[in-house]
This record gives C-alpha cells, structure tokens and sequence, in this order.
C-alpha cells in the first residue's frame, strides 16, 4: 500500500465549488492578505468570498464571469514567504520491494 498525500500549495489560490467568477476584489499584481477574501463567485444563486490561503502579491488565471469547477486554479500568488510553499517533488532514487537494499549489503 502507498500512500500520497494530500498537495496543498499556498501559492495556488484555487475555488472550493462549481460556479462563476463574479467579480475579483484585489487588483492584479496587488498585496493580498492571508485570510482576506480576493474574490466572489457565485454557485446555485449564492454569492460567495473566496480566501487568500496566504500573503502575497496576486496574478489571477481567470476572467470575471468564467465558469469554473471545484478544484480549479483562479490565481497564483507570489508569497511574502516564500519558505511557506513546500512542494512535494518526484521520487529520484531507487525503489527496492520488500524494503531492502540487497546492493549496500
């Protein structure tokens, strides 16, 4: 059994829900702050606020009035802290079944 984990990168600003974009509240290239809303969409007539997950400045990847699904990129932030975003990278070196190294013995 392998298990992955879930990918959370807080430079991707991505939606929660199946909708459109209504409006983006922070102008492109500004400072957004983490927890402050950086856009409204609207899913099943609610209008709501989505969440900057961290501080930094904004480049959305979507148009206002763009249909977008759960899970979809809207924008990337350049983080005030970059040591915030830690990626998961590619596995580079070799996988031995069973869990021994029979070369090293």
């Amino acid at each position: 059994t392998c298990l992955v984990p879930i990918q959370f990168d807080p430079s991707e600003c991505r939606t929660d829900v199946t909708g459109k974009v209504v409006r983006f509240l922070q102008e492109e290239g500004s400072m957004v702050e983490k927890g402050k809303p950086f856009a409204e969409v609207e899913a099943m007539k609610m209008v709501m606020p989505l969440i900057a997950p961290e501080t930094g400045k904004i480049s959305y990847k979507k148009p206002p009035g763009s249909i977008i699904d759960a899970g979809e990129l809207l924008a990337e932030l350049e983080l005030a802290n970059p040591s915030k975003a830690k990626k998961i990278l590619p596995f580079s070196g070799k996988f031995y079944p069973g869990g021994e190294n029979v070369e090293e013995q």
